[in-house]
């Protein structure tokens, strides 16, 4: 209902604390964090704010290719996850198959809403608004 009503081009104000609702029913947000507007613009934007994440699995844990992989890397078992380099994927999937990497899966994520919120925000506030209420404890 309220994206039909959107889509008909009426403005809607619409409060939550449920970032998967705005992600999902929001062109624009705007972020209050501590009784400030800390963002106020496109959730694309707001996404755009994060580097994309990437999830590899190889066959080989080493070689090469490894020179590929950001600083930022973390390997847990056959896996590596890291952020999108600047230059893109293009150099880094060179470097994988001329590397003899063995590509077993690649996934890149574009981070999600709640993701930029907890940037924009910050980790505390975030914490805050998971935290059940007295009213959820009783």
């Amino acid at each position: 209902m309220i994206r039909a009503q959107a889509d008909r081009g009426v403005t809607i104000i619409f409060s939550t604390h449920v970032i998967a609702h705005a992600e999902r029913l929001c062109e624009r947000i705007a972020i209050i964090a501590k009784g400030k507007v800390s963002f106020d613009g496109l959730v694309s934007t707001a996404r755009d704010r994060l580097r994309p994440q990437v999830h590899l699995a190889t066959e080989t844990a080493d070689g090469p290719w490894r020179k590929a992989l950001p600083d930022d890397v973390r390997h847990e078992g056959n896996w590596w996850h890291f952020t999108l380099p600047d230059s893109g994927v293009e150099p880094l999937l060179t470097a994988l198959i001329g590397g003899k990497a063995g590509i077993r899966s690649l996934s890149i994520e574009r981070p999600g809403l709640h993701d930029a919120f907890v940037a924009i925000a910050g980790e505390d506030t975030a914490a805050e608004m998971d935290a059940p209420t007295a009213e959820e404890l009783i």
